[in-house]
Order: structure tokens, then sequence, then C-alpha cells
């Protein structure tokens, strides 16, 4: 008999006819039969002397239904497209290594936007690794007092992506105004979000957009002339992760904020 395969007899040798599925003879011959299990052997994996290699930045790997695959990367880097080839492809960004911006509570502080000034905050170079990660930004909007108008304009938008079309973007985030919770959530699963009260395109010639203008800070009732000028000012958290169903990558993306028209 064979061990793992299937005896036969050719010119009154004995020789192997086949092995079991899942079974090789790499060494022997009839001797020892079938003996490599090709789907676990990392030496000899779906094949003999298919050898599994340690590829790029991974740490172990392992031969699992006679494929070679990873099983650890080594510190900061991951496997995110499953490609065997190209090792553990991706880093995560200086962010993540030092474990800042991982949830609301450790949202990274971009500062103060001013709407006076049209200030505005980019986040350049990070990227969403692993494939579960998400980042954490927040951001204080002040609405400075203006005599006569405002023109608060508070947008977050990811560079490059079309907000006619969000669901064509690699990444997508959430904004919770001062609260983060499902009660003060006021975008989802989108690459831009303006909240802006320019409402006035009439206020001179050339159609400046300065929002509550006229307003005054009185309040007057029944003042059909001054609209009330409110003061918008609030605390912002951003969640940027990666959009469901979107092919994972090492690819960076650009946050911008601004505030002020």
């Amino acid at each position: 008999s064979v061990a793992n395969g299937t005896g036969t007899c050719s010119n009154g040798t004995c020789a192997i006819a086949s092995c079991n599925t899942g079974y090789k003879d790499c060494k022997n011959g009839y001797a020892d039969g079938c003996e490599t299990n090709t789907t676990n052997d990392v030496n000899n994996c779906g094949d003999c002397g298919v050898i599994c290699n340690i590829p790029a930045n991974a740490s172990s790997v392992a031969c699992q239904s006679s494929a070679c695959k990873i099983t650890a990367c080594v510190s900061t880097y991951y496997d995110v497209n499953g490609v065997y080839s190209d090792g553990c492809e991706c880093r995560q960004d200086d962010n993540d290594r030092n474990d800042l911006g991982n949830s609301s509570a450790t949202a990274i502080d971009l500062g103060t936007l001013q709407d006076a000034s049209k200030q505005y905050v980019e986040v350049t170079g990070k990227n969403i690794v692993p494939s579960t990660d998400e980042d954490w930004y927040k951001v204080y909007a002040e609405d400075v007092a203006t005599s006569g108008y405002n023109n608060f304009d508070f947008i977050v938008e990811i560079v490059g992506c079309n907000p006619l079309s969000p669901d064509t973007c690699e990444f997508q985030f959430e904004v919770y105004k001062d609260v983060v919770d499902n009660n003060h959530k006021v975008c989802s699963n989108d690459v831009k979000y303006e909240f802006t009260v320019n409402f006035r395109q009439d206020v001179d010639s050339n159609g400046k957009n300065e929002g509550e203008n006229p307003c005054t800070a009185s309040c007057i009732s029944n003042d059909f002339t001054n609209n009330c000028c409110h003061d918008y000012s609030a605390t912002y958290y951003i969640k940027v992760y990666r959009r469901t169903g979107a092919t994972a990558t090492c690819n960076n993306y650009t946050l911008r904020i601004t505030n002020g028209t």
C-alpha cells in the first residue's frame, strides 16, 4: 500500500499510481508514498518545492489551503489588500503610530477657525490603515460678532472627491456638532458638509454673499428689514473612514475645513 495514495505494479516494480487530494510525492518515491501534505507545508505549498518565503514587512507566513498566506506583519505595517506577493504593503500614518485620533476621546485638535477672516486648515498625508481604522478630528468654529452681518460658513470636505457622487470616493466622513452621539450627528457617509447662514445675495451690486445681512443682535420683534444675528459657534467632531465596499489601499486623503465667506 501507498501512504496517502494508491499503488501499482509496473514491470514487477512497485510504484505510486496516484496521490490523494492535497498530497504529493516530493521525496523518496514509493518508499514513503505521498508523504507531503501540500495544503499546509510552507516548503511545498500547493506543489513540491513551492516555498512560502517571507515577503516585505511580514513577520510570519503559513501555507493554508495550498496557498501562501501572511499571518503577521511587523509593527505598524498591514496587509491591507490581501495579496501575498507585495507583503504588508501599508504602514499606519504617524497619528496612528502614536495612538492619536483613534476615537472621539482622543480626537486630534485642529484649533479654532474664525469666520471673520475666512480661516481654513488642511490635514494631509493620512491614511486609513488597517481597513478598520478611523481618524477623529475636532475643531472649534467661532462665529465672531460682526456689526450688521454674519458670514459664518463652516465647510468640511475631502479634497478631490465629488460631493454629488460620494459613493465614488474611497473615503467618507461623519460630522458631529458639540456632542458625539446620534442626536448631534449632522452628516454621515459623505465627502462634503456645509453649514452656512449665507442666504442673502442681494446686499450689493456684486452679489457678495454675506449671510445674515443685514442683521441685528437685538432681534427686534417684527423687524422685517433686519434679520437676527445669531452666534453659531460650535465644536465639530469629524470621523474619517473608508467607505463601505471601497477597495482597501494605502492611499492618503486630504481633509480641508473652512470657516467664513
